[in-house]
């Protein structure tokens, strides 16, 4: 019985095998590769059979993805215990590391994602003194894809969303949410912004017409002003396959998130244009770019334009907004490994709107217009 018990206590199964992504736009660039996700349901055994020592872990186990391009995993801490303990989440290809320490849990329960980590296998391992404590592994985001695509533009200049706090950028988070798309056994992490207090804009490739269930996530953040609230998608309201955005509509208004600003009559953005993008890579908590490090560059047409803003799996759909809160544009792809002066790409607000105004009138998509021109 203590012989099962023990290997029970190192054995981690993560479900099922996932397929690659594969968007579904017709026009290039390339939307970025999508994550998929899975339930891990993976629970540290209460009370653990035995201490750490120098030789020996608390609890140890490992994640397998074969052909994985990267994974993210995240843990929530039901309660820390009374003891001090660490969760150490490694890379093996190379040593990248992340780690959960229990002294930093001021309340519980406790949402703790690693960032994306490029590998294929990952170690899992817990020292120190877990005892009382109730930790689940609850969910793994998975990349496959056969075409790789980078999104990092120089250095990573991405900063969780608290460290802005005392600037005006801050203000602006409120309105996007984590958006996780249920597809039978596979779920897509994507990012959405709030338009009116019940319509999220977000990139069509995120999802399929077969989409079984779709749920934006507020306050999914480091250091949060309040609990993570979810909202239900009722229905898709318009959306482009040759622009890349759809518009959805939730179940129940999205009470005390304020939506994004977006003029009545937007226009294209120019080139050289200051702006900041607010995102949830990886499936993770969310994350800003200041603006110094992120403008319009390269190509800026009607209907696209690049830019040099960081983002990464799951950031298809983040707004792009520029010096003051306004939406310009909507994130939608990344570019080719090797790529010469590499952009990420975007389609332009205005494109959205004009879009639109190519419905008749009375139709859903023209109604879906107005209302967001008259809040």
């Amino acid at each position: 019985m203590l012989g099962d018990l023990l290997r029970l206590a190192l054995i981690v199964s993560m479900g099922a095998e996932l397929l690659a992504a594969q968007a579904d736009v017709d026009k290039l660039p390339q939307p970025q590769t999508l994550a998929f996700s899975e339930d891990a349901g993976v629970s540290i055994p209460e009370p653990l059979l035995f201490a750490s020592t120098a030789i020996r872990f608390a609890w140890q186990g490992s994640v397998d993805k074969p052909g994985a391009r990267s994974i993210t995993l995240r843990a929530l801490v039901a309660e820390k215990g009374s003891g001090k303990w660490t969760l150490q989440v490694v890379n093996p290809t190379n040593q990248e590391r992340v780690e959960l320490r229990s002294q930093d849990i001021e309340s519980t329960p406790f949402e703790f994602w690693t960032v994306p980590m490029h590998s294929d296998h990952l170690k899992l391992t817990i020292t120190g003194d877990p005892r009382r404590s109730r930790i689940q592994i609850d969910r793994c985001l998975v990349v496959r894809s056969p075409i790789q695509i980078e999104s990092i533009v120089g250095d990573d200049d991405r900063v969780p969303i608290h460290l802005v706090r005392d600037k005006p950028e801050y203000q602006w988070r409120s309105s996007v949410a984590r958006l996780n798309i249920i597809e039978d056994r596979q779920q897509v992490s994507c990012t959405a912004s709030l338009l009116t207090d019940e319509l999220l804009l977000t990139n069509r490739h995120c999802f399929s017409l077969q989409w079984k269930r779709m749920v934006a996530e507020f306050n999914a953040e480091e250091e949060p002003i309040g609990p993570v609230q979810s909202f239900e998608v009722k229905s898709v309201e318009a959306l482009s396959r040759a622009d890349d955005f759809a518009i959805l509509r939730l179940k129940h208004k999205a009470s005390g998130f304020a939506p994004g600003k977006v003029e009545r009559f937007p226009r294209p953005v120019a080139l050289n244009t200051r702006m900041t993008i607010i995102q949830h890579p990886g499936g993770g908590l969310k994350k800003i770019i200041e603006k110094e490090h992120c403008v319009s560059a390269g190509r800026a047409f009607d209907d696209y334009f690049e830019h040099t803003c960081d983002v990464d799996e799951g950031s298809s759909g983040s707004p792009l907004l520029n010096e003051l809160g306004l939406i310009v544009g909507l994130h939608r792809s990344g570019f080719p490994p090797g790529a010469e002066n590499g952009r990420n790409g975007a389609t332009p607000m205005s494109r959205v709107f004009d879009v639109l105004e190519t419905f008749a009138e009375g139709s859903p998509e023209r109604k879906v217009l107005e209302e967001i021109r008259k809040r």
